[in-house]
């Protein structure tokens, strides 16, 4: 079993974006680019999946042509991934995604 992980983000929001909602999507896929899949504790299971919408005012004194920074963590809850294999965060911006891929480690390098 794993511990808790944690998403970093930072949105950076044109001024000419600001003061409207935008909506937003995370979600962990596979290498075959299909949504992780974890216990959903009812005998199921579900993707982790992640949506919102953030709205960012304009504070005094911005100019024209700024962007504002907003920072936040999303935290999960602990799942495992199996080793050694291959994952692809994809942020979805209304219609612009945003990948990192990462690997896990192969099983006889896992800490016991």
């Amino acid at each position: 079993m794993s511990g808790p992980s944690a998403v970093g983000i930072i949105f950076h929001v044109s001024w000419d974006e600001t003061n409207r909602r935008i909506r937003w999507t995370l979600d962990l896929l596979d290498a075959d680019g299909n949504p992780v899949q974890i216990p959903d504790g009812r005998g199921g299971s579900q993707g982790i999946h992640v949506e919102n919408d953030i709205e960012v005012g304009r504070p005094p004194g911005v100019k024209p042509g700024a962007s504002i920074n907003v920072p936040f963590a999303i935290v999960l809850p602990p799942f495992a991934l199996p080793p050694d294999s291959r994952f692809e965060w994809v942020l979805r911006v209304e219609n612009k995604d945003w990948r990192t891929a990462f690997s896990t480690r192969p099983a006889s390098e896992r800490p016991r």
